[in-house]
This record gives C-alpha cells, sequence and structure tokens, in this order.
C-alpha cells in the first residue's frame, strides 16, 4: 500500500529528471505513466490477494459450522443402528 502512496510522488521526480533516463517525458502531472506500469499491477496483485484469503476465510468457515453441527447432533444408540441408518426420519414417521 505504500508502493501506491509513493508512486505518485516518484512520478512527479521522475517527470522533473526525465532527460537523466529517457528521451521523452512519459510522465505527465496526473501520473498516468506511473499508475499503468507501476500502481496497476499491484492493485490487480492487491484484489487477488483480498479475494484468496475470503475464498480461504469463507472454506475455513463452512469447515468449522459443520463440525459444530455435527456434535450437536445427537449419537445413534449401538442397540438401534438399522433406524440410526435408514435416513432422516420425517414428524409423520416419528408418530408412526
Amino acid at each position: 500500500m505504500c508502493l501506491l502512496y509513493l508512486s505518485e510522488r516518484l512520478n512527479a521526480l521522475a517527470g522533473t529528471h526525465w532527460r537523466a533516463f529517457s528521451t521523452q517525458n512519459y510522465f505527465d502531472s496526473k501520473g498516468v505513466f506511473t499508475g499503468v506500469l507501476w500502481a496497476a499491477p499491484l492493485i490487480l496483485l492487491q484484489t487477488a490477494m483480498l479475494t484468496g484469503f475470503l475464498y480461504r476465510a469463507a472454506k475455513l468457515l463452512v469447515a468449522l459450522k459443520r463440525q459444530q453441527i455435527g456434535k450437536r447432533r445427537p449419537r445413534a444408540a449401538p442397540s438401534e443402528p438399522a433406524k440410526a441408518a435408514s435416513g432422516p426420519r420425517t414428524r409423520r414417521a416419528a408418530r408412526e
């Protein structure tokens, strides 16, 4: 983030000393050249990193919630293995 902030100052500095390293002045007062060549790739990388972090956080949250829900479910008694394996029961099936 600091590099993005400094890109404006680097553009101004390069605009004043462009003859030392270039044959044309690419550095305008608004910093378009530096923004395109320096800041835009950094912003794209930061966006990709943020997207990756959010994706990992979402996967971790889903895994955590599944684990919490799994711990809340009542365990089937050992004497009733057939009923537990048959799948979820509805209220109507439970009354019959």
